[in-house]
């Protein structure tokens, strides 16, 4: 018999397949609402926050939250999920939209405008440096965003023209703007000539 093993926890395949088939019959007989069902969900670096988008475009957000990552207004953190205030993803734009989760701030794109909130220890916000935001603020100058992605303490935009943006921690280069200099608010990358 193979065996999955998890630190010193052997769960004979077996037993745990019946758990799997368990769980995913429980979840179909208690299935959501379609508005309520979620549509997209992310995790980020550190695994210590997580994201999801329903279908009717609420935003929900749990774990850590010291920085107020989770987006309802607190520093608590969150065992289950609660609704990120101030930001609902328009269901036209729940296909399109981006979530990205970096180690404590955490981004979403719709409709070409990015959204941030939590740290902004150096700048991942696209605002000056500062306290964080408890709740999603727009970054300032940046439109015709497509997708997002976050770093430890730097954020990334793909804009529809196909220039990149990247702002906040830069003591790796990691903005691409050629410098080590962090920034507070967005840069485009140099990628041309690439």
């Amino acid at each position: 018999m193979r065996c999955l093993n998890h630190k010193d926890m052997a769960v004979p395949v077996p037993v745990f397949a019946r758990f799997v088939s368990l769980a995913l019959l429980l979840l179909a007989a208690f299935s959501f609402p379609a508005e309520a069902q979620i549509v997209k969900l992310v995790s980020g670096p550190s695994q210590r926050t997580a994201l999801a988008l329903r279908a009717d475009g609420t935003l929900l957000a749990w774990g850590a939250n010291a920085n107020g990552q989770l987006g309802d207004g607190t520093t608590t953190n969150r065992t289950s999920a609660v609704i990120v205030q101030g930001l609902t993803v328009p269901v036209p734009n729940v296909n399109t939209s981006a979530l990205a989760v970096g180690a404590s701030h955490n981004l979403v794109q719709s409709g070409g405008i990015v959204w941030a909130w939590g740290s902004n220890s150096q700048g991942q916000l696209g605002v000056a440096l500062g306290d964080p935001s408890l709740i999603p603020t727009q970054v300032p100058g940046l439109t015709g965003v497509t997708a997002v992605a976050a770093g430890s303490q730097f954020s990334v935009a793909l804009k529809s023209d196909g220039t990149v943006w990247a702002w906040g921690y830069n003591g790796n280069g990691q903005l691409g703007d050629g410098t080590f200099t962090s920034r507070p608010t967005p840069v485009q990358v140099g990628i041309s000539g690439v």
